[in-house]
């Protein structure tokens, strides 16, 4: 938590810890936390499965729900983790009125709900969503008030910045943009008496959110300002712990961000810059957790992006070799799941941009047999998406 240990070398002492105690469920859960920050899902999920054999109170298996909902959304099972948070956040809510005057019981209710929220926004359930994380954000700035130190302005900063973001996600600019106002008055406290590794990932966070903000509101140069800012704080924090995964994604979407403004802007040759730092990211990633099928999308997600601001530039034949690169990624996930929306959708984006480039280098025969597939596939979208106005835009 001070950043004098990097993941890796903290999960070697939980591993001597539970050696010594196997009974010791925190340890578990502590042992999960890491593995997962390490991106090693399997190894975290035996020690979240071993924690939840062991657990003895309602206390370790809100937290140990929270860790196997991560994992199995990582893993694309979004029914089990949704059944995972709303079983956490049901036993938050009975701990928390059996006792409404302990502000740790109310802490972990505000955590399971914000959990909830990401995965009923995830779902396409708005309302719910505001719902759930409204009343985190409320009970939140009131424990937070109740008791000003630092662990429940932490609670109230991480919560402000995930309600923040989910009313910026609705259209709520106006909100969003108090919300952000709100988190950073915190920060401004939590800075007098010295931010910890959790503070400078929130304070990352917080400078990505204002930075999407501003380009929404056409800011540029807002936004650019803003993500200069966030990437100082992301190469910290990365370098600080160069395992860790959470830091290493930061940094990827931060770079991502940045290529998008450059882009914006016209700046073909930086953002391209941006988004090739973003690849070597996401082929760590990828190579560090082979299972993690995100991963293996975020590259193909670079080549893309590199091969569209090579497009701008004129270099056709470097762009169709760079949107080959992601074709190959993002095939298999075709084959294997025909029927996936996202692997349908992500093929006929790609077939497009094939489409798009043969045409500017005039082989018009390539050009029409990647627009046809991508219409097919877009097609068979629409179908089975038909009030989809998205889906319907993209055909």
């Amino acid at each position: 938590q001070r950043g004098e240990l990097t993941a890796d070398k903290a999960e070697a002492i939980f591993v001597q810890v539970c050696d010594l105690d196997a009974d010791d469920v925190w340890s578990l859960i502590q042992l999960g936390r890491l593995r997962f920050r390490l991106g090693r899902l399997e190894s975290a999920r035996t020690a979240f499965d071993a924690a939840m054999a062991k657990a003895t109170d309602d206390d370790q298996r809100v937290s140990i729900l929270a860790g196997q909902a991560d994992i199995m959304l990582r893993v694309h099972d979004r029914a089990g983790a949704v059944a995972a948070l709303q079983r956490m956040a049901a036993l938050a809510e009975a701990r928390s009125k059996a006792d409404p005057a302990d502000l740790i019981l109310k802490a972990n209710l505000v955590i399971s709900l914000t959990r909830l929220s990401d995965v009923q926004m995830d779902a396409g359930q708005s309302a719910q969503a505001r719902e759930s994380i409204t009343r985190a954000l409320f009970m939140a700035i009131e424990i937070y008030k109740l008791q000003p130190d630092n662990s429940n302005a932490q609670l109230a900063a991480s919560t402000g910045l995930n309600a923040g973001g989910k009313m910026h996600r609705v259209g709520n600019l106006a909100v969003a943009g108090q919300i952000y106002d709100m988190v950073l008055q915190v920060y401004d406290e939590l800075q007098k008496t010295g931010l910890d590794q959790t503070d400078r990932t929130n304070f990352c966070v917080l400078r990505l959110m204002r930075g999407a903000l501003a380009a929404d509101q056409d800011n540029l140069q807002g936004a650019l300002e803003e993500y200069k800012m966030a990437l100082v704080a992301a190469e910290a924090l990365n370098a600080s712990d160069p395992g860790d995964q959470y830091y290493r994604g930061l940094l990827d979407d931060t770079l991502d961000r940045l290529g998008g403004v450059y882009s914006e802007m016209g700046d073909w040759a930086k953002a391209r810059d941006a988004y090739q730092r973003s690849l070597v990211i996401a082929r760590a990633a990828s190579e560090a957790s082979p299972t993690d099928l995100d991963q293996r999308r975020n590259i193909a997600i670079g080549y893309d992006r590199i091969g569209a601001m090579l497009m701008q530039e004129g270099k056709y034949i470097e762009a169709d070799a760079a949107f080959r690169q992601a074709e190959a990624i993002l095939a298999p996930p075709l084959q294997s799941n025909p029927g996936g929306l996202q692997p349908r959708a992500d093929n006929a984006h790609i077939a497009w941009r094939l489409g798009v480039t043969a045409k500017a280098r005039s082989d018009l025969a390539a050009a029409v047999a990647s627009l046809t597939r991508a219409v097919d596939l877009q097609l068979s979208i629409v179908r089975d998406q038909a009030d989809n106005r998205t889906y319907q835009r993209d055909l």
